[in-house]
């Protein structure tokens, strides 16, 4: 399923990169709204499951009910995607990228003639010299991201004296805080970067997300949920303030959509158009990369806290 998912988004990617600027935003944007989608849905059925106490069927309609809509909305994405390439908007740019590479295969016939040398089109390697600060960017964005998210994240608790006699606290903290939070802050920073590009350069985009590398410790010091004797010392902790988690939350988001949405949008416009599917993909890869390096980077960041 993650191949799949992997190869979906590489081509989406790949897809958006032929059109316009603004419409490898506008994935980012969606992947975002897909999140926010799912965080609510989950706080629903929580809702729907804990409603009634003590009966097994309510939670399991709950299940069915959240997969199911999960199942409907794969399949109007299909169609979604159907659709979209019999669109005269999408024919005309893909039939334009596809002329373009025509007439250069073309000029390097007839100079490889006249100049008795063969030119060859340029690589894969070619291409990614070109964007490969922003590959590293994105790369680092969701590797530090997905460390954190939702494997740390989720075990923050509420610092209220006793959180389980409360539901904001004791049942919903997690989903509001970690989940809704999370992907309504990314959600925003997403969109931010329809108005504002600010740090788009490739040094200073590459500073930033090292910086977030700052939120790991971060996380870490908050006020986690050990489940043994072993793990982070209470002593080391941040102040015990439920606004702390969820500023950084909501800050965490937020880097996350604009950082990784202004990668994803500038590389493609560092290089010529018909290598801007290719650049795309590149750039998706690298973001696969880093889902995969934050996931194993997860399992350490866990034992860290709850090392039992």
């Amino acid at each position: 399923m993650n191949a799949a998912s992997s190869i979906f988004q590489s081509s989406t990617f790949g897809f958006a990169g032929i059109l316009p600027n603004g419409y490898t935003s506008a994935v980012m944007s969606g992947q975002a709204v897909a999140g926010v989608f799912a965080a609510v849905a989950s706080l629903l059925s929580q809702v729907a499951s804990s409603s009634v106490h003590g009966e097994q069927s309510p939670i399991t309609d709950s299940a069915y009910g959240y997969f199911s809509l999960a199942c409907v909305v794969l399949i109007l994405c299909l169609a979604s995607v159907f659709l979209l390439s019999k669109m005269p908007f999408v024919d005309h740019y893909l039939q334009q990228t596809s002329v373009q590479v025509l007439r250069q295969k073309q000029q390097k016939v007839v100079d490889a003639s006249l100049q008795t040398r063969v030119i060859v089109r340029p690589s894969y390697l070619a291409i990614m010299r070109k964007v490969v600060w922003y590959a590293v960017s994105v790369y680092l964005v969701f590797t530090v991201t997905i460390s954190l998210f939702p494997a740390v994240i989720s075990q923050v608790v509420s610092s209220a004296p006793n959180p389980s006699h409360s539901s904001w606290t004791g049942v919903y903290y997690s989903t509001l805080v970690c989940f809704l939070m999370f992907n309504v802050a990314d959600l925003t920073g997403r969109y931010i970067t329809h108005w504002v590009q600010v740090g788009s350069g490739r040094r200073s985009l590459l500073l930033m997300t090292a910086l977030r590398c700052l939120f790991i410790p971060a996380f870490l010091f908050c006020n986690v949920q050990v489940k043994g004797e072993r793990g982070i010392p209470t002593y080391s902790h941040l102040p015990e303030y439920d606004i702390i988690p969820i500023f950084l939350v909501a800050l965490f988001g937020i880097s996350n959509g604009y950082l990784g949405s202004v990668a994803m949008v500038t590389a493609p416009q560092k290089v010529r158009e018909d290598e801007k599917e290719t650049a795309s993909t590149i750039m998706a890869f690298f973001l696969s990369g880093g889902l995969f390096s934050g996931g194993v980077l997860s399992f350490l960041w866990t034992f860290l806290v709850n090392p039992s």
